[in-house]
């Protein structure tokens, strides 16, 4: 007889790729794909990452193109993210998601981003007193005023690092919900015959239902504004 209770437990003792467990460097397609093979906690049957579904997210704008066929940590990220996602999600709308979500780095010639960033404030700086036809006195007046507006636009954005970051620090608190009500709420199903029932088929039923509620909630959230 199959034990629900423990099967979650087992589920929740997995352990995620860490920050730490990235590299600092670049890498290459290899090198990626033997990290999740190490790293990665796949479901049972769960489709392995591939060269081609990494292929197919950059070209779905996912992820940033490689640089000279190389990733870096932002890359490995995303895709860390996306494999995660598409448990559940379509391709489709993990890259609303992310639009929506991901402060992206273009990572394709790092020397050409900071000049032209340079070159970008300097003019918006210039954009933003026309607009506001504003006597500021100082440089700093301009750098505070700056600094508000572009905050304005990008405070809904975090770099793919600092999500997942708040996502490792923040699942341990849902494990900790889950052990804490977990055998009340199994012993309440059973109870009711609703769960263990010795009836695999109902069993699956109620636990899929569960699962297609959580996930609807979270393509609602992606839906947002479009509905």
């Amino acid at each position: 007889m199959y034990d629900i209770k423990e099967i979650i437990y087992s589920l929740l003792e997995k352990e995620e790729i860490k920050i730490e467990d990235i590299p600092n460097i670049y890498l290459y397609m290899d090198q990626v794909l033997s990290l999740f093979d190490e790293k990665f906690p796949y479901n049972e049957n769960e489709q392995k990452l591939t060269k081609t579904m990494i292929n197919n997210y950059s070209k779905g704008g996912i992820i940033q193109p490689a640089v000279k066929k190389k990733y870096n940590k932002e890359h490995v990220l995303m895709i860390l993210v996306t494999c995660m996602l598409k448990r559940n999600l379509s391709l489709s709308e993990i890259k609303k998601l992310v639009d929506e979500s991901v402060d992206k780095v273009d990572n394709s010639n790092e020397k050409l981003k900071k000049t032209s960033k340079k070159a970008d404030k300097s003019v918006d700086k210039k954009n933003i007193i026309s607009e506001k036809d504003s006597s500021l006195d100082s440089e700093k007046d301009i750098e505070d005023e700056y600094i508000s507006k572009t905050t304005g636009e990008n405070k809904e954005k975090l770099d793919i690092e600092e999500i997942y970051e708040k996502f490792i620090s923040k699942k341990n608190i849902i494990e900790e919900i889950v052990n804490e009500h977990l055998d009340d709420m199994i012993a309440s199903l059973q109870r009711d015959d609703i769960i263990n029932s010795e009836n695999k088929l109902l069993d699956v039923l109620m636990l899929c239902y569960c699962s297609n509620i959580l996930s609807e909630t979270a393509r609602a959230i992606i839906r947002g504004e479009d509905e």
